[in-house]
């Protein structure tokens, strides 16, 4: 049984909360409130809006999986040096981030274009 809400005041509330917080990440993974620049001219993309693509890297679960992924690969020596002999991703971890979260991005929501 929920708690009784007669003004819908805790709706509003949670709703505001989970939209800063959305804003929040937005703003830390792809460097925009917004989430990255995509390209909207009628195409629908290699997926498109119905696609199993698109529902997935709508939710939340996406990033925590890519993160977990991201700390996965950290056990692999081959896969580390490789990313230390390719990327800058000590002197910029969250440019790293911004990068990859632009390209899953525009992969799955941009244009094929």
């Amino acid at each position: 049984m929920g708690i009784p809400d007669p003004l819908g005041v805790t709706g509003v509330a949670s709703d505001m909360v989970r939209g800063g917080v959305a804003r929040a990440l937005r703003l830390r993974v792809s460097g925009a409130p917004t989430g990255p620049d995509i390209a909207v001219t009628g195409d629908a993309g290699w997926f498109g809006p119905d696609s199993v693509a698109w529902r997935v890297h709508a939710d939340l679960g996406t990033l925590v999986g890519g993160l977990r992924s991201l700390l996965y690969q950290t056990l692999h020596p081959l896969a580390m040096a490789g990313v230390a002999d390719h990327s800058d991703y000590r002197k910029d971890p969250w440019g790293r981030l911004h990068r990859t979260a632009e390209f899953v991005a525009a992969t799955t929501y941009g244009t094929s274009a």
